[in-house]
């Protein structure tokens, strides 16, 4: 199960230079809302994945993958039996090879692009008179979808930010992140309030 979006009382943790601060009642405000809205989307996204797992046609095309994929199975078993008394001896130099594949992956594409990208340049600047026309009188098309398609991809992001930043790889780094901020110079008046001096007698 998710847990909320932080545990502000970890989180947002007063440093042990300041353990007797507290947060300035707006900020305490600001925290209670955050915890809310992540309660209230991790609870909402495990509700509706629940209950989509439990539908019967899920459970249904759940199963008949099953059944293909052990199938599938059955019928390729024979030919990798077959295969691999040539593929076992290949296997340690691919593993060693794997770590560099990222990388140079990366590399190519990034060179790859730098051409691609001019040359899509080139290719809109002269045909620009048609697109730009087409575009116009389709407007009344594509700016609702491009509006709705926004929306959407913020609307999800959103969603997986909250579901990110309540597991504890999300709420380790955004603790990171506030221990950062509350070191900085003159953060701790902002955020907390400062504490009553005790008269001594």
């Amino acid at each position: 199960p998710s847990c909320s979006l932080l545990d502000m009382s970890a989180a947002v943790s007063t440093p042990k230079s300041a353990q007797k601060d507290t947060l300035r009642p707006p900020f305490q405000k600001v925290v209670g809302l955050a915890e809310k809205v992540a309660s209230f989307v991790n609870s909402g996204v495990d509700g509706t994945v629940n209950t989509v797992s439990k539908n019967s046609w899920v459970v249904y095309g759940k199963n008949t993958y099953k059944r293909l994929e052990t199938n599938l199975q059955g019928k390729v078993r024979p030919i990798t039996d077959k295969t691999e008394p040539y593929v076992r001896p290949v296997v340690p130099y691919i593993k060693q090879a794997t770590p560099y594949i990222p990388p140079v992956a990366i590399a190519v594409l990034a060179l790859a692009s730098i051409p691609v990208f001019f040359t899509g340049l080139i290719v809109a600047l002269f045909t620009a008179p048609i697109w730009l026309t087409i575009a116009f009188f389709t407007a009344f098309i594509w700016i609702p979808i491009a509006i709705s398609a926004f929306t959407a991809v913020a609307f999800f992001g959103f969603v997986a930010s909250v579901r990110f930043l309540s597991k504890p790889t999300g709420q380790k780094i955004l603790k990171g992140f506030w221990e950062t901020i509350i070191s900085l110079p003159g953060s701790k008046r902002i955020f907390y309030s400062p504490v009553p001096q005790v008269a001594s007698k």
